[in-house]
């Protein structure tokens, strides 16, 4: 008997078998891969709106968690998945500029927009009013989280490719 039935391997299902491994939970992974959106997903993260210079009230707990969670996983599998990588926004106006730094005085936006502005030569794109740097944002590797961390769980007998059938599913009544 075990606590969870994962049907799925893609990010959610392996996320959810990691939440299990750390807090002791039985489980098993059932995936037969007819699912690809999570192998060719961006993995990208950021934090903030670019359109409205906004953000939610939990982001930065979210990032802070994100952080550490992806870090358990890669001292795991022994494999670098979470690269964090700073995302240039593009300024149209000096308005933009303006209202660039009015959200940087927020509090829930400070930790994550740098107060100056970049000034970078990008080929192929013009922009005469420069850049604001997003800090905190990234990217997860998804196929090799999903590559790794399938293998892992496979070492351990914890993933099967098999296709779940629910009529094979016996649920018993705990005594």
């Amino acid at each position: 008997m075990i606590d969870f039935l994962i049907v799925g391997g893609g990010i959610a299902g392996l996320c959810f078998a990691e939440t299990c491994i750390q807090n002791n939970k039985s489980f098993l992974v059932l995936s037969d891969d007819s699912q690809n959106s999570s192998r060719i997903a961006g993995g990208l993260y950021n934090p903030v709106v670019l359109k409205r210079f906004t953000s939610t009230e939990d982001a930065l707990p979210q990032i802070d968690y994100l952080d550490e969670f992806y870090a358990k996983i890669e001292h795991r599998i022994q494999v670098q998945i979470n690269f964090p990588l700073p995302l240039l926004r593009k300024f149209f106006s000096i308005e933009e500029q303006n209202n660039w730094f009015q959200a940087a005085d927020q509090p829930l936006l400070s930790p994550f927009l740098k107060t100056e502005i970049v000034h970078k030569n990008i080929p192929f794109i013009e922009s005469k009013f420069n850049y604001g740097q997003v800090l905190r944002t990234g990217y997860l590797d998804t196929s090799l989280f999903l590559e790794k961390y399938q293998l892992y769980l496979s070492e351990l007998n914890l993933f099967r490719k098999e296709t779940f059938d629910y009529s094979n599913l016996v649920i018993e009544k705990e005594n």
